[in-house]
């Protein structure tokens, strides 16, 4: 992994139009840019063209980026191309689910961040569960998606996706809470295909 500095002087390169520099900043972080756009588009060929448009935008803008983390500017690029995509597909429009929690309060631990991989015996509940979670992704509003995502799954901090999504951090707090209620509700529409051990850990409303 590239130290803070190091990646100073790859971006500084980059901007001047060594594609090599730009190459393995990419590199550093197409995981990450990949696993927010599967997410977001619940299609893998759709999540690689994502990934291929951002870098492209990425190539395009760098000359305008300016400090901050490049992390959080090259995940902003990538949540974007995915809500233009699925502005335009309109073939399935998402409905968000309007149904919250008392007081709209916030999910301590969400369920869906138990991780049981490093157990072979749990590998086909965890691909059970992995696959009932896109399930109630694709439930929700891509906003709602895109901090469950953030949040939740790759640990951004609030403050961190205020940043990449430029909405102030009150707007965040509140989508986490609502999105988290969403995909509870949604988890347990879809109980009957949830493994035992999973399905009786799931809070009450």
């Amino acid at each position: 992994m590239h130290s803070q500095n190091n990646e100073i002087e790859i971006i500084q390169s980059a901007q001047q139009g060594d594609l090599e520099a730009f190459n393995r900043l990419i590199v550093q972080y197409q995981d990450l840019i990949f696993r927010i756009a599967m997410r977001m588009m619940m299609d893998e060929n759709l999540a690689g063209d994502a990934v291929q448009d951002a870098c492209l935008l990425a190539f395009n803008k760098l000359a305008a980026f300016r400090n901050g983390s490049f992390r959080n500017w090259l995940a902003r690029i990538v949540v974007n191309v995915c809500y233009d995509e699925i502005r335009r597909q309109r073939r399935h429009p998402v409905q968000p689910l309007e149904q919250i929690g008392q007081n709209d309060e916030e999910l301590e631990s969400p369920y869906w961040l138990a991780d049981y991989s490093n157990n072979p015996e749990k590998q086909c509940e965890v691909r059970e569960l992995q696959a009932v979670i896109q399930s109630c992704l694709e439930s929700i509003s891509p906003s709602h998606r895109a901090v469950i995502i953030l949040i939740d799954m790759e640990e951004y901090s609030y403050e961190e996706a205020s940043d990449i999504l430029e909405v102030p951090i009150g707007t965040i707090k509140s989508r986490v809470a609502r999105a988290r209620t969403q995909m509870m509700g949604a988890l347990q529409t879809l109980s009957d295909v949830l493994p035992t051990r999973y399905y009786v850990k799931m809070p009450a409303f």
